[in-house]
């Protein structure tokens, strides 16, 4: 420092440990910072638009297109634009609910926007099985009340690996044969919770992710014995409140075994008519391999 002095005795020096940090101030109002870059985003959130008061036609606005909403800033435009979005597409959801014309059954509470889907929903449910017209596999006994099922079937039963049409998920290596398993795949695991549409039992606390769940739920625990739709077995007298339980009983009773899609343990000779037995079996006998 001596030797600073020395040579250049007109130059001010200072100490750093006693110099206090350099303040900037705005020229337009009491704002100041120690920064420059604090200083100008300052200047460039309050000050830009009244120093070029005078010159406004050069200022670049941002106006809606639906209202007389105007800024001269992008991101508050983006933050209206889709507000105004959001409200827009409501009211016309809720407009065409309004406008829509129901197809609605004469024999239960259904109804559609469709009338194929009628139509098929009729054949479904309240058709006697000789009235029927039936899909037959060509490769198994299996048989459809209609041809998107026997299509489901064949995809399903007797479609090789390599030739199956799937539905990948795109945010992890899962992959479905039916769409609507692919979508309950990703309610289940990748939607967080604000965003999934619950279906809320009117009697008790059951919500589920799955509107057929809760119908399910709804006829298993709710219905009086009259009013619960029951699924029959066309074998015997068996007869279940789930569809699912009349097909595990079918599988287990009433299929012949050249017939009956097994699912086989990799690790060993074991097999199951139902998948759950499978993971029950690798669970107790291959959970340490």
């Amino acid at each position: 420092m001596d030797h600073i002095r020395r040579h250049c005795p007109s130059l001010k020096l200072f100490n750093c440990e006693t110099t206090t940090i350099e303040v900037y101030y705005c020229k337009d109002c009491d704002f100041q910072a120690d920064l420059t870059l604090l200083l100008k985003q300052h200047i460039e959130a309050c000050h830009t638009i009244k120093k070029h008061k005078h010159d406004l036609h050069s200022i670049k606005s941002y106006i809606c297109a639906t209202c007389s909403f105007e800024t001269h800033f992008s991101l508050k435009w983006l933050q209206h634009a889709i507000k105004e979005d959001s409200a827009r597409l409501k009211t016309a959801e809720d407009s065409t609910q309004k406008l829509c014309t129901w197809h609605k059954c004469d024999q239960c509470d259904y109804k559609s926007k469709y009338k194929h889907s009628l139509k098929i929903h009729k054949t479904v449910k309240h058709l006697d099985d000789d009235e029927i017209p039936w899909f037959y596999c060509p490769k198994c006994s299996y048989k459809a009340k209609h041809k998107s099922y026997l299509r489901s079937h064949l995809n399903f039963q007797h479609t090789d690996e390599e030739n199956i049409k799937w539905f990948e998920c795109n945010q992890c290596p899962y992959k479905a044969k039916k769409k609507s398993n692919l979508k309950k795949h990703v309610s289940v695991y990748h939607l967080e919770g604000q965003s999934i549409k619950w279906h809320e039992c009117d009697h008790c606390e059951y919500k589920t992710k799955h509107k057929t769940d809760l119908k399910s739920h709804i006829n298993a625990r709710h219905l009086g014995e009259d009013d619960i739709t029951w699924y029959k077995c066309k074998e015997c007298a068996y007869k279940a409140k789930k569809s699912f339980n009349l097909k595990v009983h079918m599988n287990a009773y009433h299929v012949a075994g050249q017939d009956i899609k097994w699912f086989e343990c990799k690790k060993c000779s074991y097999k199951a008519k139902q998948n759950s037995n499978l993971k029950r079996h690798i669970k107790a006998h291959h959970s340490d391999d």
